[in-house]
């Protein structure tokens, strides 16, 4: 994982909603930037869990992390995002 100090930067959240393959419930790509440039990009693919909580927590892990981290990301889910926390702009 590219770990860097935050840039201030306006960090950018983007949300997708459709239906995923295999055993997943969400694929999150990172975007990490250097100096404003982007240094790396990473992609996490949530496995899905009988319980919905493991979900939640394992989302929240990745994208918070992320965002703290001076990050830009991309989420894919299968779900409604409301279900995750994120309410539309």
């Amino acid at each position: 994982m590219w770990r860097n100090k935050p840039e201030r930067r306006e960090r950018n959240l983007f949300v997708f909603q459709g239906s995923c393959v295999g055993p997943h419930f969400g694929i999150v790509r990172t975007t990490w930037y250097d100096n404003g440039k982007i240094s790396g990009i990473q992609e996490t693919r949530l496995r899905e869990s009988p319980d919905w909580v493991i979900n939640t927590a394992k989302f929240t892990a990745v994208v918070g992390t992320a965002l703290r981290e001076g990050a830009d990301v991309s989420v894919y889910v299968d779900c409604d995002p409301a279900e995750l926390g994120l309410e539309g702009t």
